[in-house]
Parts: structure tokens; C-alpha cells; sequence
């Protein structure tokens, strides 16, 4: 398997990949090295206490001659590394040449807090399967070392998530970690060195960036238009007063108010004068609210979505909050979260 390394990274060559593993597959698939996620440096564990969680007898042997656990003694073992970089350990002691991929590398890269229940690796087409891995095969991968882990560059990262997750998840990822066009000129270089297909997949979410997003709030919903088609300005002043999200072509304002900040008297009092000045200038607005951004978020991209073509001359096109009564359909939504919340609950979750 051809590996391109350095600052920026090279792919040359055609890529393939290995057929995609079945549901069931994923279930029944050991974790290599047993129960380690959360296991942090220092944390001592009995042989017992390994052997029962899934490690094998072979894993625990390598894991000493590796240095990621040490013999404290007789029967009694420390962590030197996080369990996660301990199973990291135990695949490249039999697959030295893999690369971590997918959710591993998306851990590794900071684009997901929670480590991985599998492990996700590249390898040569020539190579079997690595045993307790989720194994995919390339002739050429864009390669870059964390922390002297061989990992997917973050350009190809995301282009592997983009069918673990979809494009909503990966480009709010990519918007958390990489917010500006300026902090993107990396990716969009490895990015550049993918095959067509893949570089193709990623670039439309590579190039809008939420520029002088105010919250992440602000910046998701404006990533939620785009990804419909909709170009949107964030924090565009228009007039003496400064606006959340605007639709210049349009002349559409969208208006976030959190209760943090518009609770205040002297701002409700503000709030009104603002919008009258905005009204008067032509425009029209839209205002949501915490609630509506956590209830019904798919709902209010639809109903902005559906502003915006009306007002571009389409035809209008009512939905459910056009004909009821907003008290109702906030109770329902409501109720509806209570029930998911509290079946989460009694499933374990």
C-alpha cells in the first residue's frame, strides 16, 4: 500500500475499497485486546481482570513486550497509555503497516470525544484481514502520524465518514474543528491530492465555512441551508444593526433569540426597534428560539427553506405550523422528547 506522509500528504494511484462489513458482522466482532475503552495511564488491572474482559493471553504478551503495559507484579498490571492507545499497539504488533481510519482516526483527529468501540484500519490489498478490526483495502492512502499513530489524513477522514455519518454529521464536525476558510488551508490541500471521486464527495462541504459565526447554534443552521442549496451570510449588518442570518437575495433576516440574552428589558425594548428598522428597510424576518432549535430543527430549516423560495417569487407552500396553533405543537414536541428520553432510559441507554 502505497503511504503519502509529511505536512500535507500525498494520494497517487487508484484507490479502492473492500467490500462494506453487514450490521451483524459488527456486532459479532471482538474488540481487540477486550474491554479497554476508557482505561486511562496508571490504571492497574489484574490478570484476571484482563483475561475476563476479552484480552487474550497472546494480546497481554505483546502489550508487555510493546510497552503500553507494564508488570507491576505478580499477576497485577499497569496501564503506561490509554487503553485505546494500548489496542492501537496490539494491531500494529501483527499489521504494521495498517493505518487507522474512520472512527479511530475521526477520535485521533478530534472530530468525535468518544473512543471507538471498533477498530477502523486500511490496509494493502495483499493483506488478510487484521483479527478484531473493522479492515478496508487500498493501493494508496493519504497518511499523517498523531502522536507516532499512523492515522487517514483528515481530508480522507472525512471523505470515510462521509457514509458512516452522512453529510449533515460530517460538515457540523468539520464546522466545529475548522470554522474559517483560513483554518482550512491544509485539508483543502491533502484534499486536492484525493482521487477525483473522493475529493468530489467532500469539497462542496469543504468550501462554505461559517465565517463570523456568533454560536455554534447559528453556525449549524446556517450549514443546514447551505447544504440545501441556500446561500446564507452570517452576522451581516444591514443598516445600523447587526443580524443573525441573512438571505441577501432574497431579503430574508433570520433571527436567533436564546433566552440567555433576550430576556433583559433594555434588549426586549431593543429587540422591537431593530426589527422595525429592519421592516422598514424592506426586509423580512424570521425569529426562532432554544426551543425551536432543539424540538424541531429539521422543521424550522424547512420552513426557512420554504420563506426564501416564496419570497423569490415561488409559490407558498404551508406546513403544520402554518395551520396550528404553536402552543399545541410545542406540547406535542415536547411530550414527544419526554417518551424518547424516558425509553432511552429504560433501555439502558
Amino acid at each position: 500500500m502505497n503511504q503519502s506522509t509529511g505536512d500535507h500528504g500525498e494520494n497517487r494511484g487508484k484507490t479502492t475499497q473492500s467490500k462494506s462489513v453487514k450490521p451483524k458482522r459488527r456486532k459479532r466482532l471482538r474488540e481487540i485486546g477486550g474491554k479497554l475503552t476508557g482505561i486511562q495511564p496508571g490504571t492497574i488491572r489484574t490478570r484476571r481482570q484482563l483475561l475476563d474482559g476479552g484480552m487474550t493471553r497472546l494480546e497481554l504478551e505483546r502489550a508487555l513486550a510493546n510497552g503500553t503495559i507494564a508488570r507491576v507484579e505478580r499477576g497485577r498490571y499497569r496501564f503506561e497509555v490509554s487503553g485505546l492507545r494500548t489496542r492501537m499497539g496490539l494491531v500494529l504488533a501483527v499489521a504494521p503497516d495498517a493505518v487507522f481510519s474512520h472512527r479511530v482516526a475521526a477520535h485521533l483527529h478530534g472530530l468525535r470525544k468518544r473512543e471507538p468501540d471498533y477498530m477502523d484500519v486500511v490496509v494493502p490489498p495483499s493483506r488478510r484481514d487484521v483479527a478484531g478490526c473493522l479492515t478496508r483495502r487500498r493501493e494508496s492512502v493519504q497518511v499523517n502520524t498523531i502522536d507516532g499513530v499512523p492515522v487517514t489524513s483528515l481530508a480522507e477522514t472525512l471523505v470515510d465518514l462521509l457514509e458512516l455519518w452522512g453529510p449533515e454529521v460530517v460538515a457540523d464536525a468539520l464546522d466545529r474543528k475548522l470554522p474559517t476558510a483560513a483554518s482550512r488551508s491544509k485539508l483543502v490541500h491533502d484534499l486536492e491530492e484525493l482521487p477525483a471521486h473522493q475529493r468530489n464527495r467532500l469539497r462542496p462541504l469543504a468550501e462554505w465555512a461559517p465565517e463570523r459565526r456568533r454560536s455554534l447554534k447559528e453556525g449549524r443552521l446556517a450549514r443546514a441551508l447551505n447544504l440545501r442549496g441556500y446561500e446564507i451570510e452570517l452576522n451581516r449588518w444591514i443598516g445600523p444593526y447587526e443580524w443573525d442570518l441573512v438571505h441577501v437575495a432574497a431579503r430574508l433576516v433570520i433571527e436567533f433569540d436564546s433566552k440567555k440574552f433576550h430576556m433583559d428589558e433594555d434588549v426586549f425594548r431593543e429587540d422591537r426597534a431593530r426589527q422595525n428598522n429592519l421592516v422598514r428597510r424592506g426586509f423580512a424576518i424570521l425569529r426562532y428560539t432554544d426551543d425551536d432549535l432543539w424540538l424541531r430543527f429539521d422543521e424550522v430549516v424547512t420552513e426557512i427553506a420554504r420563506t426564501i423560495d416564496q419570497l423569490l417569487g415561488g409559490p407558498r407552500v404551508e406546513g403544520e405550523w402554518d395551520v396550528r396553533r404553536c402552543r399545541d405543537l410545542y406540547f406535542e414536541r415536547w411530550d414527544r422528547l419526554e417518551h424518547w428520553e424516558r425509553d432511552r432510559e429504560w433501555a439502558g441507554a
